[in-house]
């Protein structure tokens, strides 16, 4: 009809009250996650009680499932992060074209994976990952279920995101629809 609809989302920053009000009737309670650490903040942010039981399982992944690469070259600190973009293209591009399948690229800042995905453009990034995902600034919700949808249909999508954002965890891509993490 050509008519804008207004949408209201509202978002629990802190479901510590909410979550200890529906736990509180409970005998027994069992929670179980990846990244229930540190065990003081999860309480807190949990509703848990002081007397809650955290256990620590031995990963299910064999270690030869796991690869970590650490690049001390590259100081994406603040200050040096614009001396370091030359550097972190050609790694995130050599990465790409090493490593097949669908890729997940993380950035510190907007500004750094904006400044980054020029470079990366310039030097062929298309050529190596057809399919380019970017995070917006503003994104709607409706972003992330078009990221999650690229990577189950393919395996040659490279996405840019921001550190610590919606994309950063949280999100389950069972066997191939991620394959590695820059």
């Amino acid at each position: 009809s050509g008519r804008q609809g207004l949408r209201l989302t509202l978002n629990c920053l802190d479901p510590a009250r909410l979550l200890a009000q529906r736990q509180s009737p409970l005998h027994a309670m069992v929670a179980f996650s990846a990244t229930l650490s540190p065990p003081h903040w999860t309480r807190q942010a949990l509703g848990l009680g002081e007397c809650s039981v955290f256990r620590r399982e031995a990963s299910p992944f064999a270690a030869s499932q796991l690869e970590v690469f650490i690049a001390t070259a590259v100081d994406t600190r603040f200050t040096r992060r614009q001396q370091s973009l030359g550097q972190l293209a050609t790694l995130v591009l050599d990465w790409l074209e090493r490593e097949p399948g669908n890729c997940i690229v993380y950035f510190p800042s907007y500004r750094y994976l904006q400044d980054c995905l020029e470079l990366l453009r310039a030097q062929g990034l298309e050529r190596r990952r057809p399919n380019v995902w970017v995070q917006q600034r503003e994104q709607a919700d409706s972003g992330r279920e078009q990221l999650l949808a690229l990577l189950a249909a393919r395996r040659d999508v490279a996405a840019l995101c921001i550190l610590g954002g919606v994309y950063g965890e949280g999100i389950d891509l069972p066997g191939e629809q991620l394959t590695s993490v820059v």
